[in-house]
């Protein structure tokens, strides 16, 4: 029986590691299942989201990891072994995580402590070493910079501040990786954001530098 709690014990002991490669490795080989993976890609951001700071260290060190192959030994979602590379079974946890936690966007302060902020850039920069699909992130800066849409909910202004530069840190990183997905014309993109600088809806000095990157 796999011990999940124990394999995010030890995910998150390598990721306080300076370079957490080697051990990250070492776990993999020693539990080749795709619950080992399902672990680090859990503390991948969460560890993101405790110390922002360390995002490009974490981001590195996943980029490491993507040359690798492995079989993974079979768990509940498969039935027997499979041959998958690292960066597939990243990929597909990932996503599945990104997809979570990019949609909350509770949390109106604009600090390095901000869930959906960190989330937002670690995925900017997951995008950009191809572990995480652009079209995830081209569908959240739709859905970020079109705050206004009655169909993606009601929020307070502080939290449309929040989703708008959610939006730009995902422009201002992988903006390029962007092109040609779903939902992602650059016209568009900048007439919404002409429209949200006009509105004034970003009031942090910051932010509304960033903002102006952006357009």
């Amino acid at each position: 029986m796999i011990d999940s709690d124990k394999l995010l014990i030890d995910a998150e002991l390598a990721f306080n590691l300076p370079d957490p490669t080697p051990r990250l490795l070492e776990l993999i080989h020693a539990m080749p299942t795709l619950s080992t993976i399902n672990a680090i890609a859990i503390m991948y951001i969460d560890h993101a989201n405790q110390f922002p700071s360390q995002v490009d260290k974490l981001v590195g060190a996943l980029a490491n990891l993507k040359t690798s192959k492995i079989t993974f030994n079979a768990d509940a979602r498969h039935d027997k072994p499979t041959q998958l590379s690292i960066s597939q079974a990243l990929e597909s946890e990932l996503h599945s995580l990104f997809s979570s936690d990019l949609g909350c966007a509770e949390d109106g302060s604009v600090t390095s402590s901000n869930g959906h902020l960190s989330s937002s850039l670690l995925a900017a920069k997951t995008v950009k070493i191809s572990l995480c699909l652009p079209s995830l992130v081209s569908g959240q800066v739709d859905w970020d910079l079109n705050y206004d849409n009655p169909e993606n909910g009601r929020f307070d202004v502080a939290t449309h501040q929040v989703r708008v530069l959610s939006a730009c840190l995902l422009l201002s990183i992988c903006g390029s990786h962007l092109l040609g997905q779903f939902n992602f014309d650059p016209s568009d993109i900048l007439t919404t954001l002409e429209r949200i600088k006009n509105v004034g809806v970003v009031k942090d000095p910051h932010g509304q530098q960033l903002l102006e990157v952006c357009n």
